[in-house]
């Protein structure tokens, strides 16, 4: 399993939609058998979603054709390596975060390099150059590393940073940043130490979240929540693959949590209050035995490098491990810059690459759409390779996986019918 920007376990003219949604909500006055709100015993108000407000024929989709692609094989400006994150501002300009340096580009809206700058100060480790990016108010972009985040801000048509990560000290971390909100303030995670139980046991380990804001100050202790699943085998406790673990992301003012063991997220303000608990109506996917050993043989041929007896040794320990009989009930989120809250539905294939269901997805991806109130306003088919990391109210921009080593960057327009 692997830590995203959007994924917190470290263990292993779319304006006319906008109308549209209006007219409905108008139309169909939150009805019952579309949407309830109630309180529970503390108060806070529950959004529970039946069903989305707009039907498939209604819904908003991307066009089949990339409205902008930077791609390495039309040179060097645009061999990217690992691509962190992209942005689009709000010209139509274009920021892109890699692993590989230059770290940050400027493309203009047609796709020439404008400025290109490295990372400084990225310390003893390539995690320190970043996982995911955020933009902030005003033209200031963070890149989150797992303790701090570089910022940087766009001048004209340059970039320039203005701070950088700390060195990662040594030893385990107290607590690992997993969003930047935008404010500038963090959500922090602090993992427990696992312990062990009887071989065979299986539960949920929960983790201390906090809200802090850009000089650390604690804004929010959100206290333990559930974090990773874990059963206990004879070489100690371990995730089963495919099981639920703690999702987050930040965007538009806020901060959202959830557990894939239920459609449910908490929608807290970058102020410190729970505003709302938004759930939908959802049925768990069960992961035959079936669905198992086809996860199984797609994985062991990317990842088992044996030969021989020792290859069927190593396919059949990973045919042994713990695995999930139900898929949970979603693998990453988003917030797009309208303060819509977009849900990835998780998929049996997307674990296969590297066995985290938050991976890029090697299938079409299915998103919810949620607005800022918590209503269920429809889903969004995704093309397979393609992860989005910025969703305005007209456009998806994110990586595109086309095939071994050709990463692309890719900005679609999103559109309603």
């Amino acid at each position: 399993m692997s830590m995203g920007g959007d994924n917190v376990a470290t263990t292993r003219g779319w304006i006319s939609f906008r109308v549209v949604t209006v007219c409905v909500l108008s139309v169909a006055a939150f009805s019952a058998s579309v949407a309830q709100s109630a309180r529970d015993s503390a108060g806070t108000r529950i959004v529970e979603n039946a069903q989305p407000l707009l039907n498939a024929a209604r819904a908003p989709r991307l066009a089949s054709a990339p409205l902008l692609e930077l791609d390495p094989t039309k040179g060097d400006d645009y061999t990217f390596g690992r691509v962190i994150g992209v942005l689009r501002l709000a010209d139509g300009r274009i920021f892109v975060a890699t692993q590989t340096a230059p770290h940050f580009r400027l493309f203009d809206r047609n796709g020439r390099l404008l400025h290109a700058i490295g990372a400084l100060g990225a310390g003893n480790s390539t995690n320190n150059v970043g996982r995911s990016i955020a933009k902030l108010r005003g033209d200031t972009i963070a890149i989150r590393s797992l303790l701090a985040a570089t910022r940087l801000v766009v001048a004209g048509d340059s970039l320039r940073q203005i701070s950088a990560p700390r060195e990662s000290p040594p030893g385990r971390p107290t607590a690992d940043l997993i969003n930047v909100l935008t404010n500038g303030g963090s959500a922090f995670l602090s993992s427990p130490r696992v312990s062990d139980r009887a071989v065979g046991t299986q539960w949920v380990e929960s983790a201390g979240f906090a809200l802090r804001d850009r000089d650390g100050a604690l804004i929010r202790d959100l206290g333990n929540m559930p974090w990773a699943t874990f059963q206990m085998t004879k070489s100690g406790p371990k995730p089963p693959w495919l099981s639920a673990i703690a999702l987050s992301c930040a965007g538009a003012g806020r901060f959202y949590y959830g557990f894939g063991n239920e459609f449910s997220l908490h929608a807290y303000s970058e102020s410190r209050a729970l505003e709302f608990i938004v759930r939908r109506a959802w049925t768990p996917t069960p992961v035959t035995p079936a669905d198992w050993e086809h996860w199984v043989t797609d994985w062991s041929k990317l990842w088992v490098t044996e030969r021989g007896a020792d290859s069927l040794r190593e396919v059949q320990s990973v045919r042994e491990s713990p695995y999930a009989f139900e898929l949970p009930a979603f693998s990453q989120c988003l917030v797009g810059q309208d303060g819509t809250l977009w849900v990835r539905e998780a998929h049996l294939d997307d674990a296969i690459s590297a066995g985290s269901l938050n991976d890029d997805p090697r299938v079409a991806s299915n998103w919810s759409v949620f607005n800022p109130e918590g209503r269920w306003i429809s889903d969004v088919t995704m093309p397979a390779g393609f992860q989005p990391t910025d969703i305005g109210t007209d456009y998806v921009a994110g990586r595109f996986r086309r095939g071994p080593g050709r990463t692309t960057v890719v900005v679609y327009r999103l559109s309603a019918p």
